[in-house]
């Protein structure tokens, strides 16, 4: 009972300390739950949305900071990849089923940097989503990538030797999950919707390096019709799915869990 309280004064002094003292560039948010008579008073008092872990250890793996949204987890893992634990619900109005995926900290063309934990050089290589404007790189029927055809995308993230993993990249569903806009943190934009109206970049640049040159546009894997494919805009927060395969774009590469 008294370590458990110990546990407890731990938690909310150090909540208090952080909202006061704004010690860190990221600030907690009270984000109250639906159940709240099933969680504890501290629960209840202080749920961060946004949370900083700094170099606690996971059993044998040193982890970064956390960040906290309703559709799931980000964690740095330290190693050049970005860990997230996604939660079941229906988030920019597409339905996610609970996974775990690893984003590639760095984009086409960059290398993470063990010393600094970031990415070089600043801006990524521009690759194409295919060669043609046509469905030779991707399934017909499911508009997804399948490694056929000539496409710049795919054969960068299959060729990527990151932490011992197998990369692809990312559907426009899984690039939608690392868009955050500041003004409305807790929501996710719709396809083809409104941009967000926040001022500066719409991702996370404390998990995923950004330059201020604004390098908006990244391909996803996923087709949109014959001749288009989905893009995400870190600069208006939005899906987009306005733009011919043959385009140069960046891409980041995702990994399936565990």
């Amino acid at each position: 009972m008294l370590v458990s309280m110990h546990k407890k004064i731990r938690i909310v002094s150090t909540s208090l300390l952080l909202m006061f003292y704004h010690c860190s560039p990221l600030y907690y948010h009270i984000f109250q739950s639906t159940e709240t008579k099933e969680k504890s008073l501290v629960t209840q008092f202080v749920t961060p949305l946004i949370l900083v872990e700094s170099e606690r250890s996971r059993g044998s793996v040193s982890v970064g900071i956390q960040v906290i949204y309703p559709w799931g987890n980000f964690t740095d893992m330290n190693d050049g990849t970005i860990r997230f634990q996604g939660n079941a619900g229906t988030f920019g109005s597409q339905v996610y089923s609970a996974t775990n995926l690893f984003f590639a900290k760095c984009a086409s063309g960059q290398i993470w940097e063990n010393s600094s934990n970031t990415c070089s050089p600043a801006i990524p290589n521009t690759l194409r989503f295919c060669s043609a404007n046509d469905n030779s790189c991707n399934d017909p029927g499911t508009l997804q990538l399948n490694g056929l055809g000539t496409s710049g995308i795919w054969s960068y993230c299959n060729g990527l030797t990151l932490a011992g993993r197998s990369w692809r990249p990312a559907t426009k569903n899984e690039m939608k999950l690392t868009l955050y806009c500041a003004n409305s943190p807790t929501t996710i934009s719709d396809d083809n919707g409104s941009s967000c109206s926040s001022s500066g970049f719409k991702i996370n640049t404390d998990l995923f390096p950004y330059d201020a040159s604004k390098v908006c546009r990244y391909w996803t894997g996923s087709a949109f019709s014959l001749t288009d494919g989905w893009f995400i805009n870190y600069c208006t927060g939005l899906a987009i799915s306005s733009q011919t395969k043959s385009s140069f774009d960046y891409v980041r590469c995702v990994s399936d869990g565990p």
